[in-house]
């Protein structure tokens, strides 16, 4: 059972590895709109809707990116125990 504690917690590691990844690749996306549509009511076009959709469109990837970030500790955690290495901290 404990082995199976182990896979099972690793492969959910991997998973919640990869969410993160992708949500990281959103933020970084969501910035480019963001400076990009900055620049364009710099340059004098009114994109004024589209500029603030896209900041908050930003701070909604960067708040699932901070989920995911959590959701990653904690299923790192949660290998460390199967494991027993959080024991041996």
């Amino acid at each position: 059972q404990a082995e199976a504690e182990v896979r099972a917690a690793a492969a959910t590691l991997r998973g919640h590895r990869e969410a993160a990844a992708a949500r990281a690749a959103a933020v970084t996306d969501a910035e480019a709109k963001v400076r990009d549509y900055g620049a364009r009511a710099a340059a004098g076009q009114s994109v004024a809707a589209e500029l603030s959709a896209a900041r908050l469109d930003l701070l909604k990837a960067r708040g699932a990116l901070l989920e995911a970030a959590a959701e990653w500790d904690r299923t790192d955690a949660r290998l460390r125990q199967a494991t027993g290495a959080l024991v041996r901290e």
